[in-house]
């Protein structure tokens, strides 16, 4: 929900957040949580490839009030084995 935001309430989240590490993969600073915020605002929606919990895979996706504005979001969350990175579109810019 946070990448579906406006400009200036993101921003203002994001100065907000203490981001802390889980593991390897987890986004640890600001720079990197933008960059990836932008690449869910284009493809639509995000996914968690284990950044948290170890073995762990989520896609989310926003869903938008009549303003365009994220009122809640979907979600799937499973096991990597079931839900496989390999499943996962491609992204340029990871």
């Amino acid at each position: 929900m946070l990448a579906f935001l406006p400009v200036e309430e993101r921003e203002r989240v994001l100065k907000g957040l203490k981001l802390v590490r889980f593991n390897d993969r987890t986004l640890t600073t600001r720079s990197a949580l933008s960059k990836e915020l932008e690449e869910v605002r284009r493809l639509g929606y995000a996914v968690d490839r284990a950044e948290e919990v170890e073995g762990c895979h989520c896609v989310a996706a926003p869903i938008l009030d009549r303003h365009n504005y994220p009122a809640a979001a979907v979600c799937i969350t499973g096991p990597a084995d079931r839900v496989p990175q390999a499943s996962f579109r491609p992204s340029e810019s990871l």
